[in-house]
């Protein structure tokens, strides 16, 4: 029995119910002999380095056992209502229906002031790992609603009632193209988010590829640390991403194994600069490289670092190249929702040339309420979000981006120098711009994210190595985080260096769970009653 107790505990099960009585309470209809030495030739297997095959069909058949089965949807039930706790709201009266008659806007006001106080974190106090990248600054959030008001009800759809948009649109890609070295022939468009901006450019690619080389069964090829925007975009538009491991020690995409993937299905590659998880920067030149001499794109996903890395790069503090200077480098997407400091809603999609963009378009010529073109997924959109993007391009200017990055920077290296001198503490490859990441080899870093989320900081918690980030804001820099953040984290790696590794809880046992048991279904459940409860009213 000793082996299905084991796994049971992996898979986070503990009861003080003994095993033998789930084998009665079930009806023993399985020959528990059996089981236990299908589990026992698992667990060998799983210590192994090899056997994956063998592993996947012996789990598989092992997890529909009416005993098991039954375990794990109780521990998922369990693990769902868990992260559902997170959104109850004892004190919140709901409101399910639309009012017959319309309330008086102070009461709404007084409504939305209720709401805020729904909150468990000030924005503006710097405890909050990325989310908002400016701060509260009431000079600045006048003029961006102000800015918005202006132009609060245009859409881009229609350029002939809204010129004024589309010229603004237009401004704000050739700024930024401006800033990541656009020569004439480049060009852009204004997207959501930077989700979009990488679906686009997939969509692109796929086109891109069919159309110039006939290829039907289209393949990108990413690192381990790409954005999951990128495995979005293969699910949606049927393009398989090849995914490339990262080296240990940099965090970057391994070039060699890069070298061995393309083929002739092959049509983008794609690089960060940085990773979302690890702030690290892949090595976009020798990438640019590749991809020049096999004739295929090079997406440099730029979506978290677009408005610091220029400005480490004119001041002479980053060597590296990433952008349109490298022949190879044939897009890229850039948030100004981030550190452009514009208001959420708006990113940029780049490339080297319009005969490629092309490819980005949706045209339907023969539909009976006229020809229907539009040039990224959206068709209706927000003109006032393109033109508080244009007002904040226009309201930083070059110096002030460039002071902000700055001062980011050197947080980001001061904590990074600190940290770099705790015991066990490990962060991972040489973080670029914004995001410091950490894990151990000693102790269990999902503890110290958790005694960091319970001292009121809201950090990021990652997976494939366990750990964790904190992307630096303007919010950070202003409110000074460093020594109450490095006091607070040599707290917390004290603490988990006096636990067992087993010590998970909270949302920390969910990254817990998928490591340990390897089952992505079982994690899609939970993860899919998390997407379920954002909608759920008490």
């Amino acid at each position: 029995m000793g082996y299905l107790n084991s796994i049971l505990k992996t898979i986070g099960f503990n009861s003080n119910m003994n095993i033998n009585n789930y084998f009665n309470y079930f009806g023993n209809k399985y020959n528990v002999n059996s089981i236990v030495l299908l589990f026992g030739f698992y667990f060998y297997l799983q210590k192994s380095n090899s056997g994956n095959y063998l592993k996947s069909k012996i789990y598989n058949f092992v997890k529909n056992i009416s005993i098991v089965k039954s375990l794990i949807d109780s521990k998922v039930k369990k693990t769902i209502n868990e992260v559902k706790k997170n959104f109850l709201l004892p004190n919140h009266d709901a409101i399910t229906k639309i009012p017959i008659k319309g309330l008086k806007i102070d009461n709404i006001y007084k409504l939305q002031e209720d709401y805020k106080n729904l909150r468990n974190f000030d924005i503006d106090k710097g405890p909050i790992s990325g989310t908002v990248y400016y701060g509260f600054n009431k000079e600045y959030s006048m003029f961006l609603m102000n800015s918005y008001h202006n132009f609060i009800f245009s859409n881009p759809l229609h350029p002939d009632v809204f010129p004024d948009i589309r010229v603004m649109e237009s401004e704000v890609v050739n700024m930024v193209l401006d800033l990541f070295n656009g020569d004439k022939n480049c060009c852009g468009n204004v997207t959501s988010g930077g989700t979009e901006s990488i679906l686009l450019a997939c969509k692109t690619y796929r086109d891109w590829g069919l159309d110039q080389k006939g290829i039907t069964k289209p393949e990108i090829i990413v690192a381990e640390s790409a954005h999951a925007a990128f495995f979005k975009a293969g699910h949606y538009f049927q393009i398989k991403i090849k995914v490339i491991p990262v080296d240990t020690n940099s965090g970057k995409i391994m070039i060699s194994k890069l070298y061995d993937a393309i083929n002739e299905n092959t049509v983008a590659i794609v690089g960060s600069a940085p990773s979302y998880a690890h702030g690290v920067m892949d090595n976009i030149n020798e990438m640019s490289k590749i991809a020049y001499d096999n004739d295929i794109g090079l997406h440099v996903d730029c979506c978290l670092g677009g408005f610091i890395l220029p400005f480490l790069k004119r001041k002479g503090l980053l060597t590296e190249s990433y952008d349109f200077r490298l022949k190879g480098v044939t897009s890229i997407s850039a948030d100004t929702h981030k550190y452009g400091y514009t208001l959420k809603g708006s990113s940029l999609i780049m490339y080297n040339n319009s005969n490629l963009r092309k490819y980005q378009y949706y045209i339907k010529s023969d539909w009976n309420g006229g020809i229907y073109a539009t040039p990224i997924i959206s068709g209706s959109r927000s003109g006032a979000l393109i033109a508080v993007t244009w007002s904040s391009l226009l309201y930083h200017g070059l110096d002030g981006y460039s002071k902000i990055a700055l001062e980011i920077v050197k947080l980001k290296n001061k904590i990074v120098n600190r940290c770099r001198e705790i015991e066990d503490l490990i962060v991972i490859g040489d973080p670029i711009s914004s995001v410091v990441a950490f894990n151990s080899y000693h102790f269990d870093i999902f503890i110290v994210a958790t005694q960091m989320t319970e001292k009121n900081w809201n950090l990021n918690v990652l997976q494939y190595p366990n750990s964790f980030h904190i992307c630096l804001t303007h919010i950070h820099v202003k409110n000074n985080i460093e020594d109450k953040f490095m006091n607070d984290l040599i707290e917390c790696v004290n603490y988990a260096k006096t636990q067992p590794n087993s010590k998970k809880k909270g949302v920390s046992a969910i990254y817990g769970m998928a490591k340990q048991i390897n089952d992505p279904t079982i994690v899609n459940d939970v993860a899919t009653g998390y997407l379920d409860s954002l909608t759920e009213l008490n």
